[in-house]
């Protein structure tokens, strides 16, 4: 069978909403129904966050996510989510067949 990971943007300083991805929908973080999706997936083997917020950092380490550290100048407003993936697939250390970006 082959193997399917996701990477998850999630940016800190979000240029409209900052912090959104941390903020409280139905007594849970934005972020956390994402990773609730992704765990729920029969195809998904993996998880990976890629942000420059240690908040977010910490929050998804204790879902069990695999972090990935994005440096500040793929964080910007004008940054290209294609930059931060291509980062973020250059730290993986697993073999994989597809991947998603929810």
């Amino acid at each position: 069978m082959k193997k399917t990971i996701a990477i998850i943007l999630c940016k800190g300083n979000s240029k409209g909403v900052k912090n959104k991805n941390m903020k409280i929908l139905a007594g849970k973080p934005l972020v956390y129904w994402t990773i609730k999706s992704l765990k729920e997936s029969k195809i998904i083997k993996e998880i990976y966050i890629s942000s420059e917020s240690d908040r977010i950092l910490n929050y998804a380490k204790k879902q069990n996510l695999i972090c990935i550290k994005r440096p500040k100048n793929l964080t910007y407003p004008r940054s290209k989510s294609e930059d931060a993936i291509l980062y973020s697939i250059r730290h993986i250390k697993t073999d994989f067949d597809y991947i998603v970006f929810p």
